[in-house]
């Protein structure tokens, strides 16, 4: 045998091998999707595991880099992201999609923040590779988040609560208030005192008293 015969029948041998290697099942490229989710690593997310639909839909800026400012304007963190497995072993035809039930949990500047959402998967080819490939949208940041929605943060100060007795008195009610400390000893002209009563609503002599 030749030299560049025993090569080619290598090749041949390893293209074959290649061939007989089993394909990474859906709920197996989920879960290294959402190994990078829970890590944040929105760039290995959108370059190695989305679809080609979804990839002509959502530019990589719009899945990388709002994620990152999201996730920096809102002060997320403490991000969970966990799926539902199937109930059996499942035979997953590469004809149909793959439907997992995905929970998303989190911290944000407004309090936790938790949802379940459908991911699906479909079997395509990329780039001369057939594998199961993720189906995306913006509510898979935030629930009821959609295409060309914008986030914004505000505060609302809460009014305190007031206190009305049966008959609709008020006990406890909001208003402004006043308090003002005075030292007698330091009035040592008895105007100033009388006038400070007068701008008080008070007697001198209850100014003394205290």
């Amino acid at each position: 045998m030749t030299k560049k015969l025993a090569v080619i029948l290598a090749l041949a041998f390893l293209v074959f091998l290649a061939g007989c290697q089993p394909k990474a099942s859906p709920e197996e490229r989920l879960k290294e999707y959402i190994g990078h989710w829970n890590k944040e690593e929105f760039s290995e997310m959108y370059s190695t595991y989305l679809n080609q639909g979804t990839k002509e839909a959502y530019a990589s800026e719009d899945f990388v880099e709002r994620q990152q400012k999201l996730y920096t304007d809102l002060a997320i963190e403490n991000i969970e992201v966990t799926y539902t497995k199937p109930s059996k072993d499942e035979n997953w035809d590469t004809e149909k999609p793959a439907d997992f039930p995905v929970q998303v949990k989190m911290d944000t500047m407004a309090g936790p923040i938790e949802f379940e959402k459908n991911m699906t998967l479909l079997y395509e080819t990329a780039e001369d590779k057939e594998d199961w490939f993720i189906e995306w949208d913006p509510s898979f940041i935030f629930e009821q988040l959609a295409t060309g929605d914008e986030v914004r943060v505000s505060a609302t100060r809460a009014k305190r609560g007031e206190i009305l007795d049966r008959n609709e008195q008020p006990i406890a009610i909001n208003g402004t208030g006043y308090n003002v400390g005075v030292v007698p000893e330091n009035f040592k002209d008895a105007s100033a005192k009388k006038e400070l009563a007068t701008v008080l609503g008070v007697s001198v002599a209850s100014i003394d008293e205290n």
